[in-house]
């Protein structure tokens, strides 16, 4: 059985705070693919068979829209990379990708990612 959580789901607030999400395939010949932040949602919750007293999961969701034209989390779209500044240069963002692909030393944090603002 596949595990279950219990989530609250913010409303989407409606601002890009400077940013866009970034796509690349990793391929240096590929290009960077962008697309606008269109708003952002928090999400609380844990696995419903955690131990009451384990804390709440904070995480802070970029939403893009999708070819489907609806809102997303952009790590749910192929080859996601991160949210960069809207005025980066492709090469400066596919080192940041690479960067933030790369599991880091020391403890499991890891920015910029599917849990990026956890908290």
């Amino acid at each position: 059985m596949a595990k279950q959580f219990v989530e609250q789901w913010s409303g989407i607030t409606p601002h890009d705070l400077g940013l866009k999400a970034a796509y690349w395939s990793g391929k240096e010949d590929d290009p960077v693919v962008y697309r606008p932040v269109v708003g952002w949602m928090t999400v609380t919750g844990r696995a419903t068979d955690a131990p009451p007293n384990t804390p709440l999961a904070n995480q802070f969701f970029p939403l893009v829209l999708g070819d489907d034209w609806w809102p997303h989390s952009a790590w749910e779209l192929t080859n996601y990379g991160g949210v960069v500044p809207k005025d980066i240069a492709d090469d400066a963002v596919k080192e940041a990708i690479k960067k933030w692909r790369t599991k880091p030393e020391g403890p499991d944090v890891q920015v910029n990612v599917r849990t990026v603002g956890q908290a």
